[in-house]
């Protein structure tokens, strides 16, 4: 299951993609602007499990794509 927002993420932070996977793990993906691009902050139940923070909003895009295909497909093991 995949989900889009439609929010701007000039409005504050803003969900990019929400997974819940065949273990029943959600996982969320969140940007908000930085001072030099874009941040991202992946959530997994809740928790924050990771932050990264991308010179450009493509580079950000592309990245976000790759780890909510990755969640997609958890086998159990990760964070």
């Amino acid at each position: 299951m995949h989900e889009m927002a439609n929010r701007s993420v000039r409005e504050g932070p803003a969900t990019l993609w929400v997974v819940r996977n065949k273990h029943g793990r959600i996982v969320e993906c969140v940007a908000r602007l930085a001072r030099a691009g874009v941040e991202l902050e992946i959530l997994s139940d809740g928790s924050s499990v990771l932050v990264h923070r991308f010179g450009s909003g493509f580079e950000a895009m592309a990245w976000a794509a790759d780890v909510r295909d990755l969640w997609s497909h958890d086998d159990g093991y990760g964070p």
